[in-house]
């Protein structure tokens, strides 16, 4: 995106937030010719992009707005679509099985399943709290739920980013005494230790990983109040 663009629509607080709500201004592979907002985005091949195309690319790409992840893999299976992202686990590995399909997995930084903490709000605001917090959850389950195709990260920037600290990192694991000392550390105790977690509700990989959260939390003193609301309800809580 044009770092001057960017300038010229900026409104303190927001860097034209507001403006690119409404429009583009990149120099990627495609160009925008139709936008429906919630529905679809309509995108034609750049001819004038600075890098070099493949052998056979698209000339024309529709990204349509499916809210439910159910309707994804059945538009999927029935043809309707090409490619679809954010399928049902269940509904992925069995679509996968099937002739004619292909699974995508690993190096998609929005196919983390991640809880994010706010670091400005109480009781996340407290470094010892979010410390606790990690300490305390129970990836052995998460890593279950995905049959064992999971993997923890050890940060937030993925290894296959280049400049990732990752492989320098400590491996994440639950560490239970460690959790209970760091939230002792933090003083929070009963409704200061409360908090809460907004996940849209059409992915239940998040409400799965929600769920995950208030359990070993409970089990540290700490408790997460689960709230299941729309995907773009839930993106604007993350805001």
């Amino acid at each position: 995106m044009s770092a001057a663009d960017i300038a010229a629509h900026a409104e303190d607080p927001d860097q034209g937030d507001a403006y690119f709500n409404d429009h583009a201004n990149g120099t990627g592979p495609y160009r925008l010719v139709g936008w429906t907002h919630g529905v679809q985005i309509d995108l034609e091949r750049n001819k004038d992009w600075w890098s070099a195309f493949p052998a056979h690319p698209y000339d024309h790409v529709i990204d349509r707005s499916v809210t439910d992840g159910s309707d994804r893999a059945q538009g999927l299976e029935g043809g309707a679509y090409d490619l679809v992202a954010f399928v049902p686990r269940d509904e992925a590995l069995r679509i996968s099985k099937r002739r004619g399909f292909h699974l995508v997995e690993g190096n998609n930084l929005w196919a983390w399943r991640a809880i994010y903490l706010n670091t400005k709000l109480a009781p996340t605001s407290n470094a010892d709290y979010r410390d606790a917090l990690v300490k305390i959850f129970d990836y052995n389950a998460m890593n279950q739920y995905y049959g064992g195709t999971a993997v923890t990260p050890r940060g937030p920037i993925p290894s296959w980013v280049q400049g990732s600290p990752e492989k320098g990192m400590a491996p994440i694991k639950q560490d239970i005494a460690a959790a209970k000392a760091a939230l002792q550390k933090s003083g929070l105790t009963g409704p200061t230790a409360t908090m809460k977690c907004s996940v849209p509700s059409a992915f239940t990989e998040f409400s799965f990983a929600a769920t995950v959260l208030q359990a070993s939390a409970a089990e540290n003193g700490a408790t997460v109040r689960i709230n299941q609301e729309p995907f773009v309800q839930a993106s604007q809580e993350a805001k």
